[in-house]
């Protein structure tokens, strides 16, 4: 017997937390209010030596989490701040993905995730601000290319990547990268202030977007970041029927044809 495909649409969150410890209820309560499937946060702030019951906290009944944690410098503890992690229903599979980037200058999980029975890719992202820019683009542009190789227009990249431009838009350098590699960045409206922080971008498709109906939500609190909810689907654009007309030729007078000829 095959086995249930799972949905082929989800809601997807994505939050910065600012500190998920001691917030397990709140976020339980955002993912409950917006019926989300997924929640992508950074900034967990969740150290890798924590205990289980710190890192499962956060994760409401029915759901995992896969946690990314901000890595030690040599043999010294992480720094507070940082932390990825991805909350997802139980009826969902997901895993972690190798795309073989190390970088150093923002914080990357990716992960693999089934809708239906077609493979996303979820590039979950933090940037510090005090991280070079330069550097960033560099190995954003590297993540862009390896991951397009397999997966094409079934990515999609979110977070915070603390790179403003003017009038609620992304910086200008990081829109130039994005429109040479044909990727699309869906949020509009200011996440954090006047300033548009948090993102989510994806392969441009006219046809069969990945991801669609993007909105912004007040954390009333939980952090001074917004909450990004947007649906994931992979259903198959199915363009309208084309109907045609024939002519009955066996019918045709032959005579009255070669006279209106």
């Amino acid at each position: 017997m095959e086995s249930n495909p799972g949905p082929a649409c989800i809601r997807l969150g994505v939050f910065n937390a600012c500190g998920a410890n001691r917030k397990g209820a709140q976020l339980d309560d955002l993912i409950r209010d917006h019926k989300l499937d997924v929640l992508a946060l950074n900034e967990t702030w969740i150290r890798d030596d924590a205990p289980a019951a710190v890192k499962h906290d956060i994760v409401p009944d029915n759901f995992r989490v896969l946690h990314t944690h901000r890595e030690t410098n040599g043999r010294r503890r992480a720094k507070r701040g940082g932390g990825l992690a991805l909350i997802y229903s139980q009826n969902l599979t997901a895993r972690f993905h190798n795309c073989n980037i190390k970088p150093t200058s923002f914080e990357l999980q990716v992960v693999e995730l089934k809708i239906g029975r077609t493979p996303v890719l979820i590039a979950n992202i933090y940037r510090p601000p005090s991280s070079s820019k330069s550097d960033f683009l560099d190995e954003f542009e590297e993540l862009l290319t390896c991951t397009r190789l397999r997966f094409g227009e079934k990515l999609v990249i979110c977070r915070d990547l603390n790179m403003p431009g003017t009038n609620n838009t992304v910086d200008n350098q990081l829109q130039a990268l994005l429109d040479i590699h044909g990727y699309v960045q869906l949020v509009n409206t200011a996440t954090r202030g006047n300033n548009l922080l948090d993102v989510v971008i994806t392969r441009h498709s006219d046809k069969s977007p990945v991801v669609t109906n993007v909105n912004i939500f007040n954390s009333y609190g939980l952090s001074d970041h917004a909450v990004l909810v947007c649906e994931l689907t992979t259903k198959r654009y199915k363009p309208a029927p084309v109907h045609y007309t024939y002519r009955d030729i066996k019918n045709i007078d032959v005579t009255e044809f070669q006279e209106r000829l």
